[in-house]
């Protein structure tokens, strides 16, 4: 009867595109999804030291906050991951700034096709 999610960074001038795109990430979690960027299906080339100064200077997070949810992965016997989907809607953005060889993430904002089919078959009819 309690709310378990926490939206309090929203305001009265959160554009709909920002409610709908952190509404369906958060039910993401809530169904079971990990973060994509930590799938043991991922490879991102990280630029460790430029991606600790961005989060730590962006985030306000320490060395080990970057490590665990920036550089951490989940062991494959962790989770049901499908392959890495980097349109996932449970994808950071990465910036390419961040990678030793420019790739990058942008913000998703739907449900990628690979989402729909992994919840599909999590939670089948």
């Amino acid at each position: 009867s309690k709310p378990t999610m926490n939206y309090g960074w929203f305001t009265e001038q959160t554009e709909e595109k920002e409610f709908s795109r952190t509404t369906l990430h958060e039910f993401g979690h809530a169904l079971g999804f990990i973060h994509e960027h930590m799938s043991p299906a991922g490879n991102i080339p990280w630029n460790q030291a430029a991606a600790y100064r961005y989060y730590m200077g962006t985030q306000g997070w320490t060395k080990q906050q970057v490590d665990d949810q920036i550089f951490g992965k989940y062991a494959a016997k962790q989770t049901n991951a499908s392959v890495y989907d980097p349109t996932s809607i449970m994808h950071y953005p990465v910036p390419k700034e961040l990678t030793t060889n420019g790739f990058e993430v942008g913000w998703n904002t739907e449900l990628s096709e690979q989402d729909k089919t992994f919840t599909r078959k999590l939670y089948p009819a």
